[in-house]
């Protein structure tokens, strides 16, 4: 990291692309483009923001998602029966975090016009799909999770729609 600006090296950024976790090459996704998305919309970022310990801003997106579980009368007691669960989800949470920082850095090189550093980034994924890959290995984790636990809220009789 660079002492006066904070940033990280480039040859960091292409590291976390070789090294992060990513879907086999034989996946038909490959060949098929296919994207599964993300399960529930944003109903991640609840799982997200419940795993924060700083006070976030008034009228954000704490209080939209974190705000509103915490205030649920069941909500305490549906976090207790299922904390396995929520472990999984906040584990699987944690692949995301690689793909989200490539992402971020892929558009700092886009918007700075630096193709040369962006075609480097991708081909260091040594993968077909490049940096789409960690990303959809990723929500291939975390997705199962999601849509189990939004199982569990409704048999709880809390709406997991409200988070999406």
């Amino acid at each position: 990291m660079s002492e006066v600006t904070g940033e990280k090296p480039f040859e960091y950024y292409l590291d976390l692309a070789r090294t992060a976790p990513k879907i086999e090459i034989d996946d038909p996704r490959v060949e098929s483009g296919e994207d599964y998305g993300q399960f529930g919309n944003n109903f991640y970022v609840l799982w997200q923001l419940l795993q924060l310990d700083t006070p976030q801003e008034p009228g954000g997106a704490y209080d939209r998602y974190a705000g509103r579980a915490l205030s649920n009368p069941g909500w305490e007691a549906f976090t207790q029966a299922n904390a396995e669960l929520i472990g999984k989800i906040n584990e699987a949470l944690v692949l995301m975090k690689p793909y989200k920082e490539l992402h971020d850095k892929m558009k700092e090189f886009f918007m700075n016009h630096d193709e040369e550093a962006e075609e480097q980034l991708e081909a260091a994924a040594a993968h077909p799909l490049g940096l789409e890959a960690i990303r959809l290995y990723a929500w291939d984790k975390l997705n199962p999770l999601l849509k189990e636990i939004a199982l569990r809220m409704e048999e709880a009789g809390i709406d997991p729609h409200q988070f999406y």
